[in-house]
């Protein structure tokens, strides 16, 4: 046994010059060394809560004269762990492995690989590998939110209102309604705030990890007058310009125009159809995506509250903000003179809004 060995194995695992981790980089604030694992551990735990909570539940309520609502209990609660229980019981052995792989597994894969890639000195993990891996995780972590679409999908579908029809109109004015909503229950809310934390701490760590790599970079000094700025449009052949300006004023327009096309289509069928039909209602229902955003508000039981109005404003954030700011950022990038630095610094910024 060698002591002498593990010691000195011990003391290049914490170095501190050039070839260090990120946690033990120079480069590297000291608070910012230590927040960054506490954070991944808090969502680790965040994720471990959320996959283990309640997503959400079906409940049924009777609503007489506008002012009086009798609540029934539960109909079915269902999480992350039970949906996919439930979804290999059924025999759907595919979206069951999907669901288990995209919203249980692979958020702690990415985290678990991030606090490697944090610890770990470029002696055992090389910085060419690691910023690979830290590329990898950012782009693919956005498939984590899938799963937060189909259940604010699954709020607005299933959301139903019955007309009761009045007999006695002499003594009754206000018709009784039968609702049927879907709540977001405290599982769904945590795995959404836990994916966007986890895409937060990605684009974080990559930041770190290209100031690490520029650490003590020998670069000659530039001037930052209009003469050293570029414009990618000028600089680039004519053909190109074209084809890029093209593109942009399509992916403009179709994301626009698809913003109000009817894209998701619900059909009820069985009993539920059947129950849709003796209160002529049409079974089948087609939204566009600015109709599903406004219409989570609309699907709940109060359309005020927190839980409401927090997946509301992450939809419309995630998708509609966020593809008009990457598609207008494209444009300054491409007809915005800037210096290498700042066109540089402005293309981490479309892809971080990507």
């Amino acid at each position: 046994y060698d002591s002498d060995n593990d010691k000195s194995c011990w003391k290049l695992f914490w170095r501190v010059d050039e070839d260090a981790s990120l946690m033990m980089h120079p480069a590297i604030p000291v608070v910012i060394r230590l927040l960054i694992p506490l954070f991944l551990f808090s969502i680790i735990a965040l994720f471990v809560s959320s996959n283990t909570g309640l997503g959400a539940y079906f409940f049924l309520k009777v609503l007489i004269n506008d002012d009086q609502g009798i609540s029934f209990p539960s109909l079915y609660d269902f999480s992350l762990m039970s949906s996919v229980i439930d979804l290999w019981v059924e025999k759907s052995y595919f979206l069951s492995i999907f669901i288990c792989v995209l919203s249980c597994i692979w958020p702690f894969i990415k985290l678990v690989l991030m606090l490697i890639v944090w610890i770990l000195p470029a002696h055992i993990m090389s910085v060419r590998i690691r910023s690979r891996i830290l590329n990898v995780l950012d782009e693919l972590g956005k498939w984590s939110l899938l799963d937060s679409y189909v259940v604010i999908v699954m709020i607005v579908a299933f959301h139903l209102e019955f007309e009761f029809p009045i007999y006695n109109k002499k003594e009754l004015h206000i018709p009784t309604y039968l609702n049927v909503y879907v709540y977001p229950g405290y599982g769904f809310i945590t795995l959404i705030i836990g994916t966007l934390l986890s895409l937060g701490m990605s684009n974080a760590i990559c930041v770190i990890n290209r100031k690490v790599r520029n650490y003590k970079k020998v670069t000659k000094t530039t001037s930052n007058s209009s003469a050293d700025k570029k414009c990618i449009f000028k600089i680039q052949h004519w053909s190109l310009n074209c084809l890029f300006v093209f593109l942009l004023v399509v992916s403009l327009a179709t994301f626009s125009v698809g913003l109000y096309v009817k894209s998701c289509t619900f059909n009820f069928i069985g009993y539920v159809g059947w129950f849709l039909n003796a209160f002529h209602k049409n079974p089948s229902h087609s939204v566009s995506v600015l109709e599903l955003g406004l219409g989570i508000s609309h699907s709940v039981e109060f359309p005020n509250s927190f839980k409401a109005r927090l997946t509301q404003l992450i939809f419309f954030l995630l998708t509609i903000c966020v593809p008009y700011i990457h598609i207008i950022c494209l444009f300054f990038l491409l007809f915005l003179p800037l210096n290498s630095k700042s066109l540089l610094s402005f293309f981490y910024i479309c892809k971080f809004v990507y």
